[in-house]
């Protein structure tokens, strides 16, 4: 029997897609229709142009110092390709530095653009990146990211004795959702988010008296905060773990009804 037969879920992300989209939105919605949901896609977030672009152009302008540069999203890659061709530069100006990938999806835009990652780590977090990165105490680390990135990376990093530094490369910023969208992400009986800033946005243009399914537990934890009580938690990112958590909070939600 489809576990899932009737149910609409809702699947989030960026309009650009991340580190996780869209292949495993593609799994996911594949996984999800297997079980007889009907799956939409609303992306809650778009990318514009860093807020500080004098800034920017002087810290890739000099760059000595730094033994690592770390990239957590594709958008992250191209941002940093957009910003060094502007400065008439290319991968060259990276030749002295390791460059760290969080995921599959970042590693291969940078591949794709001449310059493979040095490291990628076992799984395509935040927390494992910093946990798993090879460094020396005191070496310098350049975090390339958006205005809304979560601080965990930074933070492990300089309690394993790091030096770091975190650069505005791009900003992640709210999308305008027609009012189709907006009817779906409210009539949905569960909306996933793979991110904290998609779940403080879900709260705020949706409510919060939905369900969500969170792709990992700072997500979860950002969710919780924006105000949703029905949180579901996927065991690993992927997306067999994500239908695993869509189908145990349907099962949960129903039982108290």
């Amino acid at each position: 029997m489809k576990r899932l037969l009737g149910r609409r879920v809702i699947l989030t992300g960026t309009q650009e897609g991340s580190e996780l989209a869209p292949t495993l939105a593609q799994q996911l919605g594949q996984l999800l229709c297997s079980e007889g949901a009907e799956v939409l896609g609303v992306p809650l977030m778009t990318f514009e142009p860093t807020s500080q672009p004098q800034v920017v152009q002087h810290r890739l302008q000099h760059l000595q110092g730094f033994s690592w540069l770390l990239l957590t999203s594709p958008q992250a890659v191209r941002a940093l390709i957009h910003e060094l061709r502007a400065l008439e530069l290319g991968t060259q100006s990276l030749r002295h530095l390791r460059l760290a990938a969080v995921g599959r999806g970042t590693a291969q835009r940078l591949g794709e653009w001449g310059r493979p990652p040095d490291f990628v780590p076992s799984k395509a977090t935040a927390q494992h990146l910093a946990a798993e990165l090879p460094l020396t105490t005191g070496e310098r680390v350049l975090h390339l990211t958006s205005q809304l990135a979560e601080h965990t990376l930074t933070q492990t990093l300089s309690r394993r004795g790091a030096v770091v530094e975190r650069l505005e490369l791009y900003r992640t910023v709210p999308r305008q959702l027609s009012r189709l969208e907006l009817e779906a992400l409210r009539g949905a009986d569960v909306t996933v988010v793979l991110s904290g800033s998609a779940a403080r946005q879900l709260a705020s243009v949706a409510g919060t008296s939905g369900m969500v399914a969170a792709i990992g537990a700072p997500t979860a934890q950002a969710a919780r905060q924006a105000g949703f009580e029905w949180v579901t938690q996927a065991q690993e990112a992927s997306a067999a773990g994500l239908l695993g958590a869509v189908v145990e909070g349907i099962r949960s939600r129903r039982s108290m009804d």
